[in-house]
């Protein structure tokens, strides 16, 4: 039956929580920090460790959109956290705070497949986004991307992405529908996408959509209104319209973790984070290795400089929870040492590559077992089977994109775990099962009973913003 296209979809405001406008968890208030093409600084991921040490649990979290998240705060922890972090640049905009989620690669103006500098337009965007006021009403799950041509971004979850398809030249996309829109300056460009998201806060208004996917007419219909919002932009040109048929776009994808090298000559180092959590020492070393003139290859950071020198290198957080240190001017192999010092691993076949999990029993009201500790023993033990999430309820928070789901509940205090495996392949769900399996007989998972938490209660990984927000 088709859906009726004035019906509502959404009847609530998403409760994606932002810097200050927390969400509550089972151990505290939860912070989102947004970090637009997954950029930071040495000094912004110090002042990010010494929140989560003063304010937090000690750690701080990646998303699966390459933001950052502490948890365990309290409220005038989260006020706190506020200050801190305006003062640290990473929370330039209270009002538009919830809609700065611009993806981008973490090789962004470095990589040799790459048409555009994605670098460059995702500071951009985010400048333009924040500029313009009504914005501001942009659901906190809606989602931008610039795609530069080498390591692919943009996808179908992209509400509005600008997808180099040539040199110099990107085009709109909605929803991962062309377009046929094509801007060949920046300035033009992010005019585009803030277009689009004019047009969609129009288009949302009939029935509360959350993204483009929503609309009635999904990504077709909203571009019928571009018009209504887009200034009048110039013609790509001759020449730039030739460079559309001679487009040398990669198909290149992530996850990519190694040595890589970049367009400049230099080199670049993608370290993986297990399960998305970097500790508070894993934070300083990370600082530490920006904000040093030298790398010790046993392991150690060496002679401290000036924080506004540094090393020279910079680091980007991977949308598959990795970081990817770059700019490295000599023989990687002294940062590699460092990170895998750190418990960062950047061996391609490290198991930890691809697995992942929600929250779990202990910060998630939902949870009745300990799926970290059921990924931590998955990743040791299992090879080849590609991305894996552990949740532990159906809401499958944080799955993702086309990963195996493994659902571990138990419906009573004395019943045994319960598993659920789900993939796109019914290959890799059957290696996933007999591996969950394999684990339950070895006595690798822990018996029902060591898990606890109720759950019987309400709240989810992602609940409701806590009452308490400014801007």
């Amino acid at each position: 039956m088709a859906r009726d296209p004035a019906a509502r979809v959404r009847d609530r405001d998403d409760a994606c929580p932002g810097t200050v406008d927390a969400a509550v968890g089972d151990d505290g208030l939860i912070a989102r920090i947004r970090l637009p093409g997954g950029r930071v600084t040495g000094r912004q991921l110090r002042v990010l460790a010494a929140c989560s040490q003063e304010l937090g649990k000690g750690f701080v979290d990646l998303t699966v959109r390459a933001n950052a998240q502490v948890r365990g705060l309290s409220e005038a922890g989260i006020r706190e956290l506020g200050a801190r972090l305006a003062d640290a640049g990473l929370f330039p905009s209270p009002t538009h705070d919830r809609v700065r989620n611009i993806a981008a690669s973490p090789f962004a103006g470095r990589d040799p497949d790459a048409l555009v500098d994605a670098d460059r337009l995702t500071a951009a965007l985010d400048a333009a986004l924040c500029a313009v006021p009504e914005l501001a009403a942009l659901p906190g799950r809606f989602q931008f991307a610039v795609d530069d041509g080498g390591l692919r971004v943009a996808t179908r979850r992209h509400d509005v992405a600008l997808a180099a398809v040539a040199g110099g030249v990107v085009e709109l996309r909605l929803a991962g529908m062309a377009t046929g829109r094509y801007a060949d300056t920046p300035d033009a460009a992010v005019a585009l996408a803030v277009a689009a998201a004019r047009a969609f806060l129009r288009a949302r208004e009939s029935n509360g959509a959350w993204h483009v996917r929503e609309l009635p007419g999904g990504g077709e219909g909203l571009a019928r209104l571009l018009g209504d919002f887009a200034p009048t932009l110039p013609d790509v040109g001759t020449a730039a319209g030739n460079r559309l048929h001679d487009s040398r776009s990669s198909e290149r994808t992530g996850p990519v973790v190694g040595v890589v090298p970049q367009a400049d000559g230099r080199m670049a180092v993608s370290a993986l984070v297990p399960l998305g959590r970097l500790s508070y020492t894993q934070l300083v070393t990370l600082a530490d290795l920006l904000e040093s003139s030298e790398v010790d290859v046993a392991g150690g950071v060496g002679v401290p400089s000036t924080r506004e020198t540094g090393s020279g290198m910079r680091l980007r957080i991977a949308a598959w929870r990795g970081v990817v240190v770059g700019d490295i001017p000599r023989a990687a192999a002294d940062v590699v040492a460092v990170l895998d010092a750190a418990g960062l691993p950047c061996d391609p076949d490290s198991g930890w590559l691809g697995v992942s999990a929600c929250s779990g029993v202990g910060e998630c009201r939902r949870a009745s077992v300990d799926v970290r500790s059921l990924a931590r023993e998955f990743a040791t033990e299992q090879c080849g089977l590609g991305a894996v999430h552990f949740v532990a309820c159906e809401r499958a928070c944080g799955r993702p994109a086309r990963a195996a789901l493994v659902v571990a509940d138990k419906t009573a205090d004395d019943a045994p775990q319960r598993f659920t495996v789900t993939a796109e392949r019914p290959e890799i769900a059957e290696g996933v099962r007999t591996a969950v399996a394999e684990l339950r007989l070895s006595g690798s998972i822990p018996p029902a009973d060591c898990a606890t938490g109720d759950s019987t209660r309400s709240g989810s990984n992602s609940p409701e913003r806590h009452p308490w927000t400014t801007g």
